[in-house]
């Protein structure tokens, strides 16, 4: 037992006991050598200690003032002691439990904080995998910091704070920061609402939650939730990649989104080989399949495709190579269209958004669902990420006259509004009066994928 008065390895006179939980405890000491304060956690020793001391040590090498200081580690017979920096300003943990509600701005001002250390870490090979209320902890000069390095990899995290293919354990590299922004997007979620989304939630109603994706509150403003929904998407390869990306979200107010023109081109050239397939004409399906891979390796309509045209050949090994390829990248049936267009039409833009990137990311040539996110853009106010992605499929679409005008119509609109000109509105009208239709207003399409009809009732006060 350790008690107050105590002295450690010589110089370190016990305070008292700042917490305890599954890793040990923890006591503030006084170093009568340096005089000043240290936080000492007591550890029962294992095989795992070396990792442990070595990335801890690593850690201290960079000099982050975003983590927490390691001073030095020491023994006492089944008992590891790490000395490190004590932060007077206590947990966010502790903050959260004396019900304080933080302005948006703030947390998001943390946010980026925490991702500029965090990116610092992963850029060493080093990933916390606890990211949680209890882990971030405030300098006394109000410094936010990141704390429980090593001894988080020991205990492999807290399940309420990690993502889906953890939890599952699906493959994943043990040096992927993409747990990181997991935990990170929750723990922005619970300091700003005070609660944690999975808290009154059973372990399979949590699983569940996680992966329909829907516990980002609506209460916030629409740029934080789709940061969000983007930092907590439950495919790994569909949230942010790395901590600078989170950060640039943030900053920028926005999540930039990339849309490939080649992925739009390898889903038409699948499209055209699938008519082919239908046709029986194998040698020219190939042909145009193989010229969509090349374009896109990665393009789950190509390889599905392929995987056809090689069954109907009986080039069963190959067929299946391609079958398990698309599946790895796309294990889950493909509904977020639809889901896109409901949210959509219920007016939850930042969700809308999410859905119909993540779907357009396995189905680059769905111009119906590119027109859908340029209308969440315009009702957002995004004109010129509405003229951005206009342009990419305009260059995609070359000499495609049914969906150009489309697009030319909904680019120059978005062009009018991006640069104040209101009237862009009482344009829209005329060029509805004179027959041409603009793709992002009306409900429905019509069967020749000339745009949705214009619909005043859709413009903003």
């Amino acid at each position: 037992m350790i008690s107050i008065g105590d002295e450690l390895d010589g110089k370190y006179i016990v305070a008292r006991k700042l917490g305890s939980g599954g890793f040990g405890e923890v006591f503030l000491a006084h170093d009568e050598v340096a005089c000043r304060h240290v936080a000492i956690k007591v550890l029962r020793t294992d095989d795992r200690d070396r990792g442990l001391i070595w990335e801890m040590q690593a850690l201290a090498a960079l000099d982050l003032q975003g983590v927490v200081a390691f001073y030095h580690h020491f023994t006492e017979g089944n008992r590891l002691f790490l000395v490190m920096e004590h932060c007077a300003g206590g947990s966010l943990q502790e903050r959260l439990r004396g019900a304080a509600r933080f302005p948006e701005m703030q947390v998001m001002e943390w946010a980026v904080a925490l991702c500029e250390t965090l990116g610092a870490v992963h850029d060493r090979g080093i990933v916390h995998h606890d990211i949680k209320p209890a882990n971030i902890l405030f300098h006394a000069d109000k410094r936010i910091k990141v704390g429980d390095f090593g001894v988080a990899n020991r205990n492999t995290g807290t399940c309420l704070y990690l993502p889906p293919e953890v939890l599952l354990r699906e493959a994943s590299s043990r040096t992927d920061p993409r747990v990181d922004i997991y935990c990170l997007g929750l723990t922005l979620i619970e300091t700003l609402t005070g609660v944690h989304p999975f808290s009154f939630m059973s372990a399979k109603e949590a699983m569940e939650a996680r992966i329909r994706h829907d516990f980002v509150p609506d209460t916030l403003s629409r740029w934080v939730q789709e940061v969000l929904l983007k930092a907590t998407h439950p495919t790994p390869e569909l949230r942010f990649q790395t901590m600078r990306d989170f950060t640039e979200a943030i900053a920028t107010h926005r999540v930039p989104y990339v849309f490939d023109s080649d992925r739009m081109k390898a889903h038409m050239l699948a499209e055209s080989a699938q008519v082919l397939i239908e046709r029986k004409k194998w040698e020219s399906a190939q042909k145009l399949v193989d010229h969509a891979l090349q374009l896109d390796p990665d393009c789950v309509a190509a390889l599905m495709t392929a995987g056809r045209c090689h069954l109907m050949v009986r080039r069963i090994d190959r067929a299946e190579d391609h079958f398990s390829k698309a599946i790895s990248i796309n294990p889950r049936t493909p509904v977020q269209k639809e889901l896109g267009l409901l949210h959509l039409e219920a007016g939850r833009i930042p969700i809308a958004i999410s859905l119909l990137t993540d779907h357009l990311q396995r189905n680059g040539a769905d111009f119906e669902a590119y027109n859908l996110l340029i209308k969440c853009y315009f009702l957002s106010g995004r004109y010129e990420a509405g003229e951005d992605l206009a342009d990419a499929v305009l260059a995609a679409m070359q000499g495609a006259r049914n969906v150009n005008d489309c697009f030319e119509t909904n680019r120059f609109l978005c062009r009018l509004l991006s640069r104040g000109e209101r009237d862009a509105w009482f344009f829209a009208e005329a060029l509805r009066e004179s027959g041409v239709r603009c793709p992002f207003w009306a409900t429905t399409w019509s069967s020749s994928m000339n745009g949705l009809r214009l619909g005043v009732e859709d413009a903003p006060p």
